[in-house]
């Protein structure tokens, strides 16, 4: 049988901590702090996950480290995540206005979780210029949690889009043509508001530190969507 990834954990808990430059400059905050660290593992001649995370001990993770694939010739970065247990692969896209997915997930999404909550409209940042057809149609929905690797993203708004990518493409057809791997969708930065957020290249890897609370009212907002009638 072969094994398509094994991450094996080990938890160390230190009264003094040297693990990152911060908590070595604050020894207060250092005894604080536990580390954990994931341990590679080869099976099959696979590498498996190589990660170094530093927890607090409230629970709250300082700075994650989450394995991703890169396009060689795009760059675009990739990772997967889990939402309602289901593991999706998405790509991270700062330069967007919001994260988007394709419109068949996302309605089969809100289908199994009703209690999620859910409006018709594109709002706020969601809102592309008012230049992309039907906007004022596309469902938003409030994903209660996303985990990514050990952090977990909470209250994101998701945006489901049409299949409008010629041929009648859906997103996750359009998109996957410049990323490693098929994605479903993108991250973009309404996910990561509370996080700084770093990207290693050589390493294909992607680093999380919380900043800050989730902003889980980005779109608390009158029901409007711009609409341009401006030629493009």
């Amino acid at each position: 049988m072969t094994f398509k990834s094994l991450v094996a954990t080990v938890l160390v808990s230190l009264t003094a901590l040297t693990f990152s430059a911060d908590a070595t400059r604050d020894a207060a905050r250092a005894e604080d702090l536990q580390r954990s660290v994931a341990v590679a593992i080869v099976l099959d001649h696979n590498p498996m996950l190589v990660d170094a995370e530093v927890q607090a001990r409230d629970g709250t993770w300082r700075k994650a480290r989450l394995w991703a694939r890169v396009h060689r010739q795009t760059g675009i970065v990739q990772v997967d995540a889990s939402i309602a247990g289901e593991r999706h692969s998405l790509a991270i896209d700062i330069g967007a206005s919001y994260s988007f997915v394709s419109g068949g997930l996302l309605q089969r999404l809100a289908g199994q979780h009703p209690a999620w909550p859910l409006v018709a409209g594109a709002l706020g940042c969601a809102n592309i210029w008012g230049l992309w057809p039907q906007e004022e149609r596309w469902p938003v929905l409030r994903v209660p949690e996303i985990r990514l690797g050990a952090t977990t993203v909470t209250g994101v708004g998701l945006v489901g889009l049409p299949n409008m990518f010629g041929d009648g493409a859906d997103l996750a057809m359009w998109y996957s043509q410049k990323t490693a791997a098929p994605v479903v969708g993108f991250l973009g930065p309404n996910a990561f508001k509370g996080f700084r957020l770093e990207i290693d290249y050589a390493d294909a890897a992607v680093y999380l530190e919380r900043g800050a609370a989730d902003d889980v009212h980005d779109i608390d907002l009158a029901g409007l969507t711009l609409h341009s009638r401006h030629a493009r």
